[in-house]
């Protein structure tokens, strides 16, 4: 159970999947974000 309450929070969810990802799905991601930063 300590693992699930490590993972529970959105920011640690968050850095779990870019973890997963690879370096093109992050260069993806990223460029989504500045996206939403200009809007």
């Amino acid at each position: 159970m300590a693992l699930i309450d490590k993972y529970a929070t959105p920011k640690a969810r968050l850095m779990v999947i870019l973890q997963g990802l690879s370096p093109a799905e992050l260069r993806l991601v990223l460029r989504f974000a500045e996206f939403l930063a200009r809007e």
